[in-house]
C-alpha cells in the first residue's frame, strides 16, 4: 500500500494540535516484528548468531555463500553483547544476561537469567566463566559470571575502575581490556572472585583488543589507528608500534588469523562513506605492513573467524560473510540483511507481506513462531512504496528508481530489471522524487512529484518500456490503476510551500501510450491515497475521505465524505476501509453505505514523536484475515487485531488521532 510522502509527514508536525480523546479503542497489537541495530555476533562451528534489536537470529553457514536463517529468539530488551559457551549462548543487554540452550541452534530455549549493569560493552568467555564489561550505577566495571550451569548462572566477582571499558579478551588467567580513557588495562582474573589490576598502558580512545603470541593489538573508536603492544611481561607492557590514519570512519571488530590482522571499519554515520576491512601482515609485530583494504557499502562492526571465512555484524545491514581464499585480500561472499531501516510501505498477498524498507523484505505471516523475514532484496536508498501482482513485485525508492523483482519463489526473489523514468517536466529540488507506484496487468504507473506520472509497459518485466508521461498540476503524490483507468492524486502548494489544495485527475489508459484525461476534480487538501473499484473511488485527503461514484468516469460524482485527522494510507476490503495514521495508528471505517462512511474504531501505539534513528508510524496498511498488518516505520511490521472494531458500534465522526 502507498507510503506517506515524507513532505507531508514533516508538514504534519506543524499541523498537530491537542486531539480529542476517542474512547472506543477497539484494536489490539498482537505482534510486532522489530529488527533493530545489529552490533553483537557470536560463532560456533558452522553456526552464527547475530543480534538485531531484541532478536537473535541463528544462521547455518554450512554453505557460506548461502547463509540460511534456521531460528529466531527474542529477549525483552536490545541486545548489546553475545558469546558462545559450549552449548550455551550468552546474550547481554538491558541489565540482564540470558543463557540460552543452543544444543540445537534450530530450537533455542531459555535456560537462565542473571543481572548485569544497565549498559554492557563487551563479553569474553574463558572456560566456565564469562567476563562482561559494562557501566552501572557504581561506575565502570568488569563482572565475572559462572555459566557452568546454564540454568543457574551467578555472579562470581566484580572489579571497578575509572574510565570506560570497551573490548575484552581473556587468556591465560588475564583479562586484556580496551579502556577508552586509560588505554590497555591488564587484570589478573585467575581468581574471578578477587580480580586485581596488574598494569595499564595509556592510549587514546581504545576500542577493541585481541591477543596473539604475547602481543596485544588494539584499534580506536575513530579513525584507522592500530597499536601493537608487547605483553610478554603483563606487569610492564610496552608499545611496539602505532599508526594513525585520521578519517571519518569508526573502529570496528579486530581479529588475528595466522600472521594477519583484520581490522573492521564502521561506516560514517553522517556522510556517504562506507566501511571496510583493513588487512595487516604482523609477522613482525614491531612493524605491521598494510596489505589491503576492502571497502564496501556497509560496516564490519564485529569480526569473527569461522573456518576459512570471516563473518561480521553490520549495525544497519546485518550479516556479512567474507572469503579468505586469498588471506591478504578478503572478498565478499554473502550478505544477509537482518535489520529494519524504516518500513514505509506494505502489500499482502496470501500469507506473505512485502515490505518496502531500503529494498524489499518478504515476511511469512503464518510462521510457527510468528511473522518472520524469509528473504530480502537490498537497495541503497529508502523504499517509499511497493506493489505486487502475482509473481511480480516492484519497489520505488526516494530517487524514483524502480526495481522489478520476480517473487515466484518468495524465499529466493530475483531482480529482473531496474528502471529510472525519464522526466519530461521540470524537476524541482526535494519534490521531484518517488512517491507512489501502481501495478495492474502489464502497466505500471510511477508518481514522481513535480515531475508528474509515468506510464510504463512491464509486459516483459526484464525490459520495461516507458510509454508516456503526464504532467502534474503541481505535485503528483498518488496513483491507482483499475481496469483501463488511471487515477492521480495531486497537491497544490501555496506561496509558502505548504499544501493548500488538491486535484483528482481521471485518465483513460486503454491505450497506455496515449493517455486521455477524462475528468478533473478539486479537493480541499493534498490527496495522499487512492483506491478504485468498479463503481467507486476512495480518495484520502490530508484531512478526510471522499467517496466518488465512477460508473461514468467522465462525470465522477462525490457521494460521501467523512472528516478525519492526519491519516495517510488507505486500503479498502469490501465494505471496510483501513487507514494508517502517522505517527502510529489504524482507524477502521464502515463504508457499507458509501454515501455515509462511519467510524468503527481504531488502535494507536505511538506518541507523536520521531524516535532516535528514524520515524515511527502507520505508514502503510494491509488487511490479513481479521487482522491489519502495518508498515510501522523504524519498528518494522506490526500486526493489529481489529475483530472488535468490525463488530462494534459506529460513530458519525473521527478523531484527529486515536488515543488510549
Amino acid at each position: 500500500m502507498k507510503a506517506i510522502s515524507l513532505y507531508l509527514v514533516l508538514l504534519s508536525i506543524s499541523m498537530v494540535a491537542v486531539a480529542p480523546v476517542f474512547a472506543f479503542n477497539c484494536g489490539e497489537t498482537t505482534y510486532s516484528l522489530e529488527y533493530g541495530d545489529s552490533w553483537a555476533l557470536a560463532t560456533a562451528e558452522q553456526h552464527v548468531a547475530i543480534a538485531s534489536g531484541d532478536a537473535v537470529l541463528f544462521f547455518d553457514l554450512s554453505v557460506p555463500a548461502e547463509p540460511r536463517v534456521i531460528s529466531e529468539y527474542r529477549v525483552v530488551s536490545r541486545i548489546d553483547v553475545m558469546a558462545w559457551a559450549g552449548d550455551t549462548l550468552l546474550v547481554g543487554g538491558g541489565g540482564l544476561m540470558h543463557t540460552i540452550d543452543v544444543s540445537d541452534p534450530a530450537s533455542p530455549q531459555l535456560a537462565g537469567i542473571v543481572d548485569l549493569p544497565s549498559s554492557v560493552r563487551a563479553i569474553a568467555v574463558d572456560g566456565s566463566i564469562a567476563y562482561v564489561t559494562g557501566i552501572g550505577g557504581d561506575g565502570n566495571q568488569l563482572i565475572a559470571i559462572d555459566v557452568s550451569n546454564a540454568d543457574h548462572p551467578f555472579e562470581v566477582g566484580r572489579f571497578f575502575t575509572p574510565g570506560r571499558f570497551r573490548g575484552i579478551t581473556v587468556t591465560g588467567g588475564l583479562a586484556y581490556i580496551a579502556n577508552s580513557s586509560s588505554g590497555l588495562q591488564i587484570i589478573d582474573v585467575s581468581d574471578p572472585a578477587v580480580m586485581t589490576s596488574i598494569s595499564a598502558l595509556p592510549l587514546n580512545n581504545a576500542s577493541n583488543v585481541v591477543v596473539a603470541d604475547e602481543i596485544a593489538y588494539l584499534n580506536t573508536t575513530w579513525g584507522e589507528t592500530i597499536f601493537s603492544i608487547d605483553v610478554s611481561i603483563p606487569a610492564a607492557p610496552f608499545m611496539l608500534f602505532s599508526t594513525s590514519e585520521v578519517n571519518e570512519k569508526a573502529g570496528g571488530g579486530i581479529v588475528v588469523v595466522d600472521d594477519l590482522l583484520y581490522v573492521g571499519l564502521v561506516e560514517c554515520w553522517e556522510c556517504s562513506s562506507g566501511g571496510g576491512i583493513t588487512v595487516y601482515n604482523i609477522e613482525n609485530p614491531s612493524m605491521p605492513v598494510k596489505m589491503s583494504n576492502l571497502e564496501f557499502a556497509g560496516s564490519a562492526g564485529t569480526l569473527a573467524q569461522l573456518g576459512s571465512h570471516l563473518v561480521s555484524s553490520d549495525w544497519k545491514r546485518g550479516l556479512w560473510v567474507f572469503g579468505l581464499e586469498q588471506q591478504e585480500e578478503p572478498n565478499i561472499v554473502a550478505h544477509h540483511d537482518v535489520t529494519f531501516d524504516s518500513v514505509f510501505a506494505i502489500e499482502v498477498q496470501g500469507d506473505l507481506a512485502f515490505l518496502g524498507d531500503r529494498g524489499l523484505r518478504i515476511v511469512d505471516l503464518a510462521g510457527e513462531g510468528g511473522p518472520a523475514i524469509i528473504a530480502s532484496v537490498d537497495d541503497t536508498d529508502s523504499t517509499l512504496d511497493v506493489a505486487v501482482a502475482q509473481d511480480l513485485a516492484v519497489i520505488l525508492d526516494w530517487n524514483a528508481n524502480v526495481t522489478l523483482i520476480d517473487v515466484e519463489d518468495p524465499e529466493a526473489p530475483s531482480v529482473l530489471a531496474q528502471f529510472e523514468p525519464v522526466f519530461t517536466d521540470p524537476c524541482l529540488p526535494y519534490y521531484c522524487r518517488g512517491y507512489d507506484v501502481a501495478l495492474a496487468g502489464d502497466v505500471m504507473v510511477v508518481a514522481t512529484g513535480t515531475a508528474g506520472a509515468h506510464i510504463i509497459d512491464v509486459q516483459d518485466p526484464e525490459q520495461p518500456q516507458q510509454l508516456a508521461s503526464i504532467s502534474s498540476a503541481d505535485i503528483t503524490y498518488s496513483a491507482a490503476v483499475h481496469n483501463e483507468f488511471l487515477y492521480l492524486g495531486e497537491g497544490i502548494r501555496a506561496s509558502d510551500n505548504v499544501s493548500a489544495s488538491g486535484v483528482l485527475e481521471i485518465w483513460d489508459i486503454s491505450n497506455p501510450a496515449e493517455p486521455k484525461r477524462l475528468a478533473v476534480r478539486n479537493t480541499a487538501t493534498s490527496i495522499t491515497g487512492i483506491v478504485a473499484d468498479d463503481q467507486h473511488l476512495f480518495v484520502l485527503e490530508w484531512g478526510g475521505l471522499r467517496i466518488f461514484e465512477i460508473s461514468d468516469p467522465i462525470y465522477p460524482e462525490e457521494i460521501g465524505w467523512i472528516e478525519l485527522g492526519l491519516y495517510n494510507s488507505i486500503v479498502v476490503d469490501g465494505d471496510v476501509v483501513y487507514l494508517g495514521s502517522w505517527p502510529g495508528g489504524v482507524i477502521v471505517l464502515d463504508v457499507s453505505n458509501r454515501a455515509r462512511p462511519r467510524v468503527r474504531g481504531g488502535h494507536v501505539w505511538q506518541p507523536f514523536v520521531i524516535a532516535d534513528g528514524g520515524p515511527l508510524g502507520g505508514y502503510g496498511v494491509a488487511p490479513y484475515d481479521d487482522l491489519v498488518v502495518v508498515a510501522d516505520g523504524m519498528w518494522g511490521l506490526r500486526v493489529v487485531d481489529v475483530t472488535r472494531c468490525l463488530i462494534g458500534p459506529r460513530s458519525d465522526s473521527a478523531p484527529e488521532r486515536i488515543i488510549d
